[in-house]
């Protein structure tokens, strides 16, 4: 097989579309956008995935660092799809039943282990099968090219089809690693190599890049691709005082398609769109990124998918939008559903702009909460430079203010329900006159105002957030509520438990930063886990909330869910936070500990109801995207769990071992001492009482299934051991015994009643 010169002089093209004095590898934008970045991750790689650290990694037991690192060089770049962590292209380090271990091993096996790469990434696959853990191409590849750029290749799936049916190669592209595949892949990359040797590839760190340019010129035309679109920054030179970005000729094509909105029409045109509408407007809206505050950069998504098309997916109707916008949106969403700085511009206007996805119900949902909060202080801050720029507020389909849905002042938008877009406009014929430079300052300036808007629908408590931005300090925050002081002393001596033994469980909690109290049925679990809560919170300004867990428990009532709500017109849909989510957002508020009793907590489906929370209670300083998208979520630092776990309840699993590494687990069995301290302030003898739960808890002869105390921690027992007796403890011993029936018999209770000395 061979790569004709032919098929050299298109790959050449290709990649002069997008550099046109591209004349070798060296050329200095093709480096920078291509190049320079992956180096700069493969130099880290040298030193954090060498063969002599990974091997001292694993023969130190260190798994969860060697795994650290191989997320640190995934996450080094934008070459892997990140956003979704469980479903993306590093998700094989998050399964909560990946075996480290082996694992690593297998990893440290693929990168350099014995026999050729083909055979070694067999082996990975047939790993990664066996275990039920994902089998894709991009990650054992990513991490090959990365450390051998030399002579591996970064298989990423669309972007190689393409590139092998324009090879000719005589293999149908396979959706999972095989050595066939790769072995052809390479073999193609190196011809490709060889057919331009002329031009001075270095590597295949050249050519992966070359190719990934040649792809996306070829498919410009086709629809947004998600899995390989990236923006690489483009710098071009500060504009000089007489460049304009838009023309006459720029609202002439676009009056043309609104005149005739059909693909044909932008197709017979798409040189002339490219050059007047679409190249200048990109390049406007890049250079606007560059001089945006750190903090927006920071915030918004400004590289992938940030440009609309103007052809419509109208499933082949040919039609076409008469517009053409790009938007900023907050990283780890979509434009759809998110909060964006947009701009718009169409026949008769350009206009930059705050506004909300028409898909962000959760979104909207935030920005009115959060306005309807601080709606006083909000006006305070941004009237006067909101309103002071010009802006338009209200409906963003409503162009020429004032109307019945637009006003042009914010604290006036802020008394009424006017939607959600906040935009200033520029008329073509001033947009034509306009220098770059000055248009480029309107813009940005635009941005900057109307940004703390987008962390309004961002966050669920926005303020601190915002009075940085503005730096502004704090007004009008009401005190917080001060739990009083509760020691360990006065725990232990509410619980019956040594103080001694409640210290070292705090300990444990403070250190895990999550904690299960296990035993039988009857030893106080739940009482514990609340007094426990009540000394962490002590003295700070934190709370303590409880919720039970059963078989029907789910995500999207711990974590996030839909929720259809009544709306003018028919229902709505919004993702709403479920339990822990909300508790995490009241906790973010506040400076002191806050603790979420989990009762129960091995009656549901640990990992279906986690979900994300499975990688964060092992990773607490993470941030990552929930599946329902739209934000981004880290459990705050000042966040403790208690679960309480019932041992004799054998009908649900046992905890998987991926959830027992997150907790520490105490455990609370029959301690009798406290029965007795307790009886001593009620003049109840409880001696007999005492010998005979032992008797019966010999009898059990499994810790799991003992009798507890906390049946008999009554103040009336004398009036009331009887009833307890027959209606709770039998019931429970004819169970266990059903099998034992002389054994169930001599624990009756007119068997032995007698023996309690009463």
């Amino acid at each position: 097989m061979t790569i004709s010169p032919t098929k050299i002089e298109e790959i050449l093209t290709l990649v002069r579309q997008k550099y046109p004095e591209w004349s070798g590898f060296a050329d200095p934008r093709f480096e920078q956008d291509e190049v320079a970045y992956k180096q700069a991750t493969i130099a880290k790689a040298k030193t954090l995935l060498s063969r002599e650290e990974l091997e001292r990694l694993i023969a130190e037991e260190r798994f969860d660092e060697f795994i650290k690192r191989l997320e640190q060089i995934g996450r080094n770049n934008n070459l892997l799809y990140q956003s979704v962590p469980l479903s993306g292209d590093l998700s094989v380090l998050y399964q909560p039943n990946l075996d480290k271990p082996a694992f690593c091993r297998a990893i440290v096996d693929l990168l350099y282990g014995d026999g050729p790469v083909h055979e070694r990434l067999t082996r990975y696959a047939d790993f990664v099968k066996a275990n039920n853990l994902p089998n894709k191409w991009t990650f054992p590849t990513y991490f090959l090219f990365i450390c051998h750029p030399v002579s591996e290749m970064f298989v990423k799936p669309r972007t190689t089809k393409w590139f092998l049916e324009f090879a000719g190669a005589d293999m149908a592209f396979p959706s999972v690693p095989t050595p066939f595949g790769y072995v052809t892949i390479k073999q193609c990359a190196q011809l490709l190599k060889d057919g331009l040797q002329q031009f001075g590839p270095r590597d295949m760190v050249d050519i992966q890049g070359l190719i990934w340019v040649c792809f996306h010129m070829a498919k410009k035309d086709s629809a947004e691709d998600e899995e390989d679109a990236k923006q690489p920054t483009v710098v071009r030179e500060t504009p000089s005082a007489e460049e304009r970005f838009f023309t006459e000729e720029t609202f002439a094509l676009l009056a043309g398609l609104h005149a005739n909105p059909t693909q044909k029409f932008y197709m017979a045109n798409r040189n002339k769109f490219r050059e007047h509408v679409e190249e200048p407007f990109q390049r406007l809206f890049r250079q606007v990124r560059d001089r945006l505050p750190a903090a927006i950069r920071e915030a918004m998504e400004t590289e992938k998918n940030i440009f609309a098309r103007i052809p419509k997916n109208d499933y082949g109707r040919g039609g076409a939008w008469d517009f053409y916008w790009g938007a900023f949106y907050t990283k780890g969403g979509k434009r759809i559903k998110d909060a964006q700085l947009a701009m718009w511009m169409n026949h008769e206007r350009f206009q930059a702009s705050f506004y909300i996805g028409n898909y962000g119900s959760e979104c909207r949902t935030r920005f009115d909460t959060n306005f309807e909060k601080y709606r006083d202080e909000l006006v305070s801050l941004l009237e006067h430079k909101l309103t002071g720029l010009g802006m338009a507020f209200g409906y963003p389909d409503d162009v020429e203010p004032p109307m019945d849905h637009q006003v042009t002042s914010f604290a006036e938008w802020a008394k009424h329900e006017l939607g959600y877009s906040i935009r200033k406009h520029f008329p073509k014929e001033t947009v034509i006159t306009m220098s770059a430079k000055e248009l480029i300052q309107q813009v940005t300036d635009t941005f900057a105002a109307v940004f703390p808007l987008v962390l309004l629908a961002m966050s669920d408590d926005p303020m601190p957030a915002i009075r940085a931005y503005l730096n502004q300090p704090a007004t009008n925050v009401p005190p917080q509520c001060i739990q009083p002081e509760y020691t360990l002393a006065q725990c232990a001596e509410d619980t019956g438990m040594a103080e001694a033994e409640l210290a070292r469980w705090v300990r444990a909690i403070e250190r895990k930063e999550h904690a299960i109290l296990y035993g039988p049925p009857g030893t106080g679990k739940t009482f514990v886990a609340e007094k426990l809560a009540r000394h962490l919170i002590g003295g700070g300004d934190g709370f303590s909330d409880l919720v039970q867990f059963h078989p029907s428990y789910a995500y999207e009532d711990f974590m996030q869910g839909i929720r259809p709500k009544r709306v003018e017109g028919g229902l709505d849909y919004p993702t709403m936070p479920g339990r822990f989510l909300d508790f995490c957002q009241r906790a973010a508020q506040c400076s002191g500990r806050c603790v979420l009793i989990i009762d129960e907590i091995n009656r549901a489906n640990l990992a279906r109801v986690f979900g994300e929370l499975m990688y964060l209670l092992e990773y607490r300083q993470q941030e990552i995207p929930l599946a329902g998208g739209g934000r981004r979520f880290r459990i705050p630092g000042n966040v403790r769990l208690l679960g309480t776990m019932n041992t004799a309840d054998r009908s649900i699993a046992l905890v998987d071992y991926a959830l027992r590494r997150r907790f520490a687990f105490l455990p609370l069995y029959p301690n009798f001492d406290v029965l007795r301290r307790y009886h001593q302030n009620t003049g109840v003898a409880v001696d007999g009482l005492v010998r005979i739960l032992h008797r019966v808890n010999q009898a059990i002869d499994d810790p799991h299934y003992h009798v507890g105390i906390s049946f008999f921690l009554r103040e009336n027992l004398r009036g009331e051991l009887a009833d307890i007796w027959q209606m709770e403890i039998e019931p429970y011993l004819e169970e266990y015994f059903f099998d034992q029936r002389a054994k169930y018999e001599q624990f009756r209770w007119q068997n032995i009643q007698g023996e309690i000395g009463w």
